[in-house]
């Protein structure tokens, strides 16, 4: 659809084609040539239902750049920002009134181009705000895997701690979750506080590989306490979502069907018989989802 709509012009699509390239390639009075013959060919409405994208649609266009035009330049600065192009960035945020969207923002850290991000930064980019909006995380989620990324995101004012709009859910989970235990060590060193996060609740869950040393290290160097419940440390969320059962770290081993960090829970002396608030015992649970392996390690313990 986006093609199509390139092509309504006389020579649109290949005008676009040299605005992109010259947005990579770096030279800007070059880009601000080609920008001008875009200008010059391209089409100025567009509807949205004619938008590939509904986010890059809903970026809202200010009073002097058209909906069409506000959709092009924004994959232009994605494509000016992964490629590191600061000048072009700079240009099209300060001239042409664009921001720093989420494409462009996973572009750039994807190729590592840390100058574009401090200019986004500069132009007003808020390193906490959820990506998409909504209930949706801050980009500190999204690099988890790589060590490098967190600590840029960590040493530009990331909070290590990051939760979603509705509050239930946070980054530091998320890490406990599936990053490494090096990651999980980033955020507590750039002050997060896991007692006040369901860490050890999603570690529990094991999905992922290594699970087991991050417990240990919730355990014995950040001060979980084992048998927190859910949401305890949020008073006002706890009481929101207490009705769907928050449970501590055993009755989110039980519920993932985790014999192994069932068993590393119960060695270390969590309290099976502390109930959520269902009232639900994890050996209640491990019966409602006939965890047979569940049943008789907590029947044993």
């Amino acid at each position: 659809m986006f093609d199509r709509l390139c092509n309504r012009a006389p020579n649109g699509a290949r005008v676009l084609e040299q605005l992109k390239a010259h947005a990579v390639a770096g030279d800007l009075e070059q880009f601000k040539s080609s920008l001008r013959q875009w200008d010059a060919v391209s089409p100025n409405k567009m509807s949205w239902a004619e938008s590939d994208d509904m986010v890059e649609f809903a970026l809202g266009c200010n009073d002097d750049v058209p909906d069409f035009k506000a959709v092009v330049l924004h994959r232009v600065l994605a494509a000016a920002a992964g490629a590191g192009q600061v000048d072009i960035t700079k240009y099209l945020i300060e001239q042409r009134g664009c921001i720093a969207y989420p494409t462009a923002v996973r572009d750039a850290f994807e190729h590592k181009q840390w100058a574009v991000l401090e200019l986004f930064l500069e132009k007003g980019w808020d390193i906490n705000s959820a990506v998409e909006d909504n209930n949706t995380f801050p980009i500190l989620k999204e690099v988890l895997e790589s060590e490098e990324k967190v600590v840029w995101c960590l040493e530009h004012g990331a909070d290590p701690i990051g939760r979603t709009a509705a509050k239930n859910i946070s980054v530091a989970d998320v890490a406990a979750q599936c990053a490494s235990l090096s990651v999980v060590k980033l955020l507590r060193q750039y002050g997060a506080d896991f007692t006040k996060t369901d860490a050890l609740h999603y570690a529990a869950m094991g999905s992922e590989p290594g699970r087991l040393e991050v417990m240990e290290y919730l355990l014995r160097e950040a001060g979980f306490p084992i048998d927190q419940l859910e949401l305890e440390y949020l008073p006002s969320v706890y009481k929101s979502y207490a009705p769907n059962g928050l449970g501590t770290a055993l009755h989110s081993a039980v519920k993932k069907k985790c014999e192994e960090t069932l068993k590393f829970l119960l060695d270390r002396g969590a309290d099976l018989d502390k109930t959520d608030t269902t009232d639900l015992k994890p050996i209640d649970i491990a019966r409602q989802e006939k965890f047979e392996a569940g049943i008789l390690l907590l029947d044993k313990n």
